[in-house]
């Protein structure tokens, strides 16, 4: 052995594959971003290579890296994003590498140092984060989540035209209420004023992908996209009005569609999937429009719109409404006129009367679509497997005043609902909804029903009670999401912009039902939320 080394370090054969040196590594503030900070690290052999980084100064000479970035894979140039800042706060870090064929840790051995911007983005065309006050309580408990993502802007109240500061991002906010990350979908794509909703942007939903931790968004009805952590658009996909470019812009998508967009969007497998909506005529048999001289009036219906991510490319592989489905009747007219749901979501849009309004969509191991059917306090599931015989066809509703396919079954808790949201399957394989209109008592909150789908019964088993940090219960009229985390804590979003004080309120309860974590965010005087379709994903670095 002492033979081999001497050789080896005289030169006299092939050097080691784990005889690597990092030759250089440098940080800079990412350009529009001021939570986020890209780094090159140059290796003089082929090699993986990361960041590790954590709050300090390295003014001893030694880092206090507690945290790594993702790992950039082969080659000798390595660019890598430090993302998850706090902003105003000075943080150390050191570059570190492998050989790509294995071998030991090797550092670069000098502690960079990263001040980290205190201020958030404001002025016109930016999404007012600056003017947002974000208020946390822990009263005590065990908690579960340590951080959330959701979207927010402030526009000036009184500003005709929202052009002050109206763009709606995309934010992750940690356990002591900071904005750690945000991303401006608007700045991204150069949103121009040229489109429906002029300058505009407004973030109709946002969603979490596991476990690649995308963060997927739909803006303004028309466009869907994707972003990683480290802010790279990694796919664009817009509606298609005939301009070649994704509306209201000059930038070209990956791929199109043909109808607005709306409230949910999921990625699936390889799959990017979102609700749709579109104008439908049926026959207007009971005279529902009050004119008696036309015989034929538009409801909106909503489906789906799906692609295949598989090659890199996306792929459009499905253009599907409940106009396809068995056992979801279109002609409504023939027995009552639709609700008086009315049209003032889709104002500039659609037509129609909105019949549905649906919220959500899930889609299970059985190979079962469930929506959320807002305008109908109901929750469908329709079978999308084509090799079974009810393939597109309605296999239950859950009314949410009884009248459906389930009895209640009238335990401890009410299992009515009403105008309610965000109806997903919890990992005990429950229901869990967000309930805007609970009928036993003046409050939303959060739902979650046990379900036996051979017996045919519903029960409430959980129920979470808004609760604002005054520990005052919410009223939340529109939007909202209730979610099971894997270790069994509950994470509620509620948007209370109704009635002043408009601000949302986010909740963790844990297994106690007891409130553990509350959030509230809030525009400061003078300004107010941009939208109200507001949900929260807790631990987006998961």
């Amino acid at each position: 052995m002492a033979t081999l080394l001497g050789i080896l370090l005289a030169g006299g054969g092939t050097s080691p594959a784990w005889a690597l040196v990092v030759t250089n590594a440098s940080c800079s503030q990412q350009a529009g971003n001021t939570l986020r900070y890209d780094c090159t690290i140059t290796t003089d052999v082929p090699a993986d290579a990361w960041v590790r980084f954590g709050l300090g100064s390295p003014t001893d000479g030694v880092c206090t890296t507690v945290r790594a970035t993702p790992t950039a894979q082969g080659g000798t140039l390595h660019a890598v994003t430090i993302y998850g800042l706090k902003p105003g706060e000075d943080y150390d870090w050191d570059a570190q590498a492998r050989p790509a064929g294995g071998g030991p840790l090797v550092s670069y051995g000098t502690c960079g140092s990263l001040a980290v911007d205190a201020s958030l983005p404001t002025g016109a065309g930016s999404s007012g984060l600056a003017s947002l006050d974000i208020s946390t309580a822990a009263p005590g408990g065990t908690r579960q989540a340590s951080s959330f993502l959701t979207h927010y802007g402030c526009f000036k109240t009184g500003d005709a035209t929202e052009t002050d500061q109206a763009s709606e991002a995309l934010i992750i906010v940690d356990a002591d209420g900071d904005i750690v990350w945000y991303q401006q979908p608007g700045d991204d794509l150069a949103i121009d004023g040229s489109g429906r909703e002029g300058s505009r942007v407004v973030l109709e939903a946002v969603s979490l992908s596991r476990p690649l931790k995308r963060v997927l968004g739909i803006i303004n009805h028309e466009i869907i996209v994707k972003y990683d952590l480290a802010g790279n658009l990694v796919t664009l996909l817009c509606r298609d009005d005939g301009s070649g470019y994704c509306p209201g812009t000059t930038t070209v998508p990956d791929a199109t569609f043909d109808d607005y967009v709306h409230h949910d969007v999921q990625r699936l497998s390889t799959h990017i999937v979102a609700l749709t909506a579109e104008d439908v005529d049926v026959d207007d048999v009971l005279n529902c429009d009050g004119n008696a001289t036309t015989t034929q009036f538009p409801i909106i219906v909503d489906g789906l719109v799906s692609f295949d991510t598989t090659s890199g490319t996306p792929l459009l592989d499905l253009e599907w409404d409940f106009t396809d489905v068995t056992g979801v009747t279109v002609d409504y007219t023939q027995a009552s006129c639709p609700p008086s749901g009315g049209t003032s979501y889709w104002e500039d849009m659609l037509e129609g009367e909105d019949y549905y309004h649906t919220n959500s969509f899930w889609f299970d191991a059985a190979n079962q679509w469930m929506f959320s059917i807002h305008d109908l306090d109901a929750i469908y599931s329709i079978d999308s497997d084509i090799t079974s015989g009810t393939y597109n066809q309605l296999i239950w509703t859950l009314a949410g005043d009884g009248t459906g396919d389930f009895s209640f079954v009238g335990g401890g808790l009410d299992e009515d609902f009403s105008t309610q949201h965000a109806a997903y399957w919890d990992p005990d394989g429950n229901l869990t909804l967000f309930d805007n209109d609970w009928s036993g008592g003046p409050d939303s909150r959060g739902l979650v029903l046990e379900m036996d789908e051979t017996a045919m019964t519903v029960e409430a088993i959980e129920q979470y009670t808004v609760e604002d940090i005054a520990a005052t219960n919410a009223d939340c009229p529109m939007g909202g999401s209730t979610l099971i985390m894997v270790g069994g804590n509950a994470f509620t979003a509620c948007p209370q912009f109704s009635a002043a004080p408009k601000r949302a309120v986010v909740n963790e309860f844990d297994t106690t039902d007891s409130a553990v974590w509350t959030v509230e965010l809030e525009c400061t005087t003078d300004y107010e939320p941009i939208s109200n379709a507001f949900r929260a994903y807790p631990n987006p670095w998961l």
